[in-house]
């Protein structure tokens, strides 16, 4: 779970340190243009610094923890080098156009300010933006640049713009918060499928599904595995079918943990023989002897098609019926409609039998 959103993070990393980047490319290409070679270098090593990290992340060279640590110090001293550059133009003499000069130092004021808040904690992103601001006012009040009034006002929407900066700062650590709950609330700790929460859920929009299909596979023999080899072997057999499912699993087919040794299987817009095939596969991969392991594991299952009931629920209860009939048949070993050639039963009708070991 950890892992996952650790990655998404990422994901928005690379897609922030790409945007800066293209950004500070053409920032470059302009400044070299006008003949600012001085600036174009300046901002063409900002953009190597953005797109090396947006790839980095990318390729999984780049982790969280290291940007927290490198990425705001960096994004400062660059940001400093960049306005002492401009300063340094305007006080020589060789940059005329005062505003451009100024735009070009707030751009890239906030732009450092912009990497701090998405790195740092608050009050450590406050801190660190005060003084890389400061930086700028001071030398923009020694150049003459600006009049000191009009720095004052800029100085309040620094503030404003930071005030933001802490909002969505706030509002995306609240987001990822509510993811975690989710991905807790409906994934089972043990195997990582999705849960009985989950299924019921999914259960509820395949009502307006026209082609589904529910699959319940039970662990055969469970307990005695458990009993002979202890629960240690227990919990690795049942992280060992949950694998086996999560690599079955595609946009038509999704993965549950039912409860206890029992798994259910979601398949949509597949045909009854499109469905039995699959299962017959995931069977075969189930019995096969699994590396480094004393024990051999079969499963039963039953399975039932969305247009043999009118509601998913019945068609859930429809496949446990028939998974029953596949354990009390001799277990490892499907039952689909076929298998039941038109008659009518109910688990509750029957009597259920001890089973044997």
């Amino acid at each position: 779970m950890n892992a996952l959103l650790e990655r998404k993070r990422l994901e928005r990393i690379a897609w922030g340190g790409l945007f800066i980047g293209l950004f500070q490319s053409l920032h470059a290409a302009v400044a070299w243009r006008l003949g600012e070679v001085e600036v174009a270098l300046m901002a063409g090593v900002g953009a190597l610094i953005c797109l090396t990290i947006s790839y980095g992340c990318v390729r999984g060279y780049v982790t969280r923890t290291r940007l927290e640590r490198i990425a705001p110090f960096l994004s400062v001293s660059w940001c400093v080098a960049h306005v002492g550059l401009v300063l340094s133009q305007v006080q020589n003499g060789g940059r005329a156009d005062r505003l451009s000069a100024f735009l070009d130092i707030f751009n890239t004021q906030l732009i450092s300010a912009a990497i701090i808040f998405a790195f740092m904690p608050l009050p450590q992103a406050y801190l660190l933006s005060a003084i890389s601001f400061s930086c700028v006012a001071v030398g923009v009040i020694l150049t003459g640049l600006v009049p000191s009034g009009a720095l004052a006002h800029l100085l309040v929407l620094n503030a404003l713009l930071s005030l933001l900066g802490m909002l969505k700062k706030d509002l995306i650590q609240a987001h990822f918060r509510t993811q975690q709950l989710d991905h807790i609330a409906h994934h089972d700790t043990l195997t990582g499928l999705q849960n009985r929460r989950a299924a019921e859920l999914q259960l509820q929009l395949l009502k307006d599904e026209s082609q589904f299909n529910v699959a319940l596979l039970d662990i055969d023999h469970f307990k005695t595995l458990n009993d002979r080899f202890g629960h240690r072997a227990g919990d690795q057999a049942l992280r060992h079918i949950a694998q086996l499912i999560r690599e079955t699993e595609s946009s038509q087919i999704s993965g549950y943990r039912w409860g206890g040794e029992e798994f259910m299987l979601t398949l949509t817009r597949m045909e009854a023989g499109e469905v039995e095939k699959l299962l017959q596969q995931l069977l075969d991969r189930i019995r096969a002897p699994v590396p480094g392991q004393p024990w051999r594991l079969t499963v039963s299952v039953g399975f039932a098609l969305g247009t043999e009931r009118p509601h998913p629920q019945e068609t859930v209860h429809l496949a446990d019926q028939r998974l029953y009939l596949a354990k009390q048949s001799g277990r490892d070993q499907i039952v689909g409609p076929e298998e039941l050639d038109g008659q009518t039963w109910d688990m509750e009708d029957q009597e259920v039998a001890a089973p044997t070991v």
